[in-house]
């Protein structure tokens, strides 16, 4: 699974800046248009029913979200430079999103470790849950920033 998340980083991160380039100040409409993709995935991984006969299935809706999400994975910095921040605190406005956005790390694997001792494979159902409220938490961003910078 490493192999195929680096991959697909360094596959469609590019991919995702180049769209990102190309659309200047109406980018945030591709963090609402990826968010959605990765709301969808992850409810569709989240009834999968899981067995052997599903496994390339929900391979497929993996990668397709890990796509998804490495599309979108360098728009934090499209939403300073549209939000017009002052050169003077862009180190520390990249800084405090940084924290946010990796303060995760700090209790994810915990709770989803827990989850899956509790539970066995039914956690997924409930890590995938988790993901999917992510993914509603980027496209309310996303909407926000489109309708504060007027995007749309």
């Amino acid at each position: 699974t490493t192999t195929i998340r680096t991959g697909v980083l360094m596959i469609f991160s590019p991919i995702g800046g180049m769209l990102r380039d190309r659309m200047g100040k109406s980018a945030s409409k591709l963090i609402t248009r990826f968010s959605v993709g990765c709301i969808a995935l992850s409810i569709v991984l989240m009834f999968l029913p899981q067995g052997k006969e599903y496994a390339l299935w929900g391979m497929a809706a993996a990668i397709l979200l890990l796509m998804f999400n490495a599309l979108m994975s360098n728009y934090l910095y499209t939403l300073v430079t549209t939000a017009g921040v002052p050169i003077m605190y862009v180190g520390s406005v990249y800084g405090i999103a940084s924290a946010i956005g990796y303060s995760s790390d700090l209790w994810l694997g915990t709770v989803c470790g827990s989850w899956l001792d509790a539970m066995g494979n039914e956690g997924y159902r409930y890590i995938w849950l988790l993901g999917a409220v992510g993914g509603l938490m980027m496209l309310l961003m996303g909407i926000a920033i489109s309708k504060k910078y007027k995007a749309y």
